[in-house]
């Protein structure tokens, strides 16, 4: 509440965009209607709106600069989101904004798609996959076209799931500098939100001068993976994906994908690096490289020496490696 009356005096040179959601909308808690209809048709001083679909006609357009049309899922991506995006288009918003929660990555193709078809439509679109798995949505976004781009002001003040903060957006992935050419890479896993690798790589990026980014690729099913977003004959969009490094759980099961696999992983069993170079996929392990310098650096030489590993995955095969 206190937010919304600095709002309406607010006279900086900075757009602002102002939202009133309801609980059952993402809210913070319950507004009734009556303060829905106050807040919407009083907004002359405020700047731009984002309001959703029941309020679009209350939010009159003489009040406000531009006006956002929402629609949010927080369970999932709807069956139907070509009619919705249809139904927001039709109130005559300026943007239309469709936003829906995601589990696996291959759940954010129909969110993506929703680009191409606004594009040549003519129509501004800010698609939204929410959810760890979607994060890269929200970094590619203005690159191919998105109106404009979701951030928090910190780590810990999201105001939905993936939201990734204006200063990683900014200097961490530059995504204002990314176009439809930036090649892309990732980290492939079950959980990249604890990975550190787009702060390292996006670094090296930025010192290379390279117009490339590494996104978080949060995979559980690989194979729907790499069938639906990867291969050039079944893919259903092109990200201008070059490569990934592989993670948990998916250092092993990713081989069958590849159509080479250098000497050294193949020994190992296990990949944590592929190149993709005219479609094709090369697979390489640095586990056991990085492993075993650092250590012998440290302990010296490892020969007759009695070793204990912890673990079986395709770092730990690495290891014994």
């Amino acid at each position: 509440d206190k937010a919304i009356g600095e709002a309406s005096v607010y006279k900086g040179d900075k757009t602002l965009l102002a939202t009133f959601r309801p609980k059952e909308q993402g809210g913070s808690r319950e507004i009734s209607q009556e303060e829905r209809d106050n807040f919407w048709n009083s907004g002359n001083e405020i700047g731009w709106a984002d309001c959703e679909e029941d309020f679009i006609e209350d939010s009159f357009y003489w009040l406000w600069e531009n006006r956002v049309c929402s629609y949010h899922d927080f369970e999932k991506v709807p069956d139907n989101l070509i009619e919705i995006y249809e139904r927001l288009k039709a109130t005559g918003a300026d943007i239309v904004k469709i936003a829906a929660q995601t589990d696996d990555i291959t759940d954010t193709i129909p969110i993506w798609k929703l680009l191409k078809r606004a594009k040549s439509e003519n129509k501004e679109i800010i698609p939204i996959a929410m959810g760890e798995s979607g994060k890269w949505t929200r970094i590619l976004g203005l690159a191919h076209g998105a109106f404009m781009t979701y951030a928090s002001l910190d780590s810990d003040k999201e105001t939905a799931p993936g939201q990734v903060t204006a200063k990683d957006l900014i200097e961490v992935y530059h995504a204002k500098d990314l176009d439809e050419e930036t090649e892309v890479y990732g980290i492939l896993g079950s959980n990249t939100s604890v990975s550190m690798s787009p702060y390292i790589h996006n670094l090296a990026f930025k010192y290379h001068k390279s117009n490339s980014v590494f996104v978080p690729l949060q995979v559980h099913n690989l194979d729907e993976f790499m069938r639906r977003m990867v291969k050039p004959e079944t893919r259903e969009i092109d990200l201008n994906f070059k490569g990934f490094s592989v993670t948990i759980p998916h250092k092993q099961t990713i081989i069958k994908h590849l159509d080479y696999i250098d000497e050294t992983a193949e020994k190992i069993g296990a990949v944590n690096t592929v190149k993709i170079i005219d479609g094709k996929l090369y697979g390489y392990n640095t586990d056991a490289h990085g492993f075993i310098e650092p250590l012998k650096q440290v302990y010296g030489d490892l020969e007759n020496v009695k070793v204990a590993i912890l673990g079986a995955g395709g770092a730990a095969r690495a290891c014994v490696y």
